[in-house]
């Protein structure tokens, strides 16, 4: 199955971030499968504070019925064929040009790193980063 990157800021923000002094950078990422795709779905700490916010706008950018969970950190999928497969943090070292994909999401759990194979092939975001996943 293909493997889709959907950054939720445009890829300029890296560009920008590193020509504003920016060494270092915190993102969070979930790995959602669609019928499609495996969707490699990340922001930056800053914009997305919880895990449950990727979910939520990956699904309201792509039509996916999807509510708040009994639980507030978690969006329940209504779709059945959609589903997340965990998540983490990748930690963006600006001045090395390395990302480190790491960890865990409190709400949704850890990322298969098989999901993962081909990840710096598959989107110009990862374009002159070396790319670290932990795990495989």
């Amino acid at each position: 199955m293909a493997l889709v990157v959907n950054s939720l800021v445009t890829e300029s923000y890296l560009k920008s971030a590193r020509k504003d002094g920016l060494e270092r950078s915190v993102w969070k990422f979930v790995v959602i499968e669609t019928p499609e795709a495996f969707h490699f779905v990340c922001g930056p700490v800053v914009e997305y504070t919880y895990h449950v916010s990727l979910v939520a706008l990956f699904c309201k950018r792509n039509e996916i019925g999807a509510v708040r969970g009994r639980k507030s950190e978690m969006v329940e999928i209504l779709d059945t064929k959609v589903r997340v497969h965990g998540g983490g943090h990748i930690q963006i070292n600006l001045l090395a040009k390395r990302m480190k994909i790491y960890g865990r999401s409190t709400a949704y759990g850890p990322y298969n790193p098989d999901h993962l194979v081909g990840l710096a092939d598959s989107s110009t975001f990862f374009s002159g980063f070396e790319l670290l996943v932990i795990g495989l």
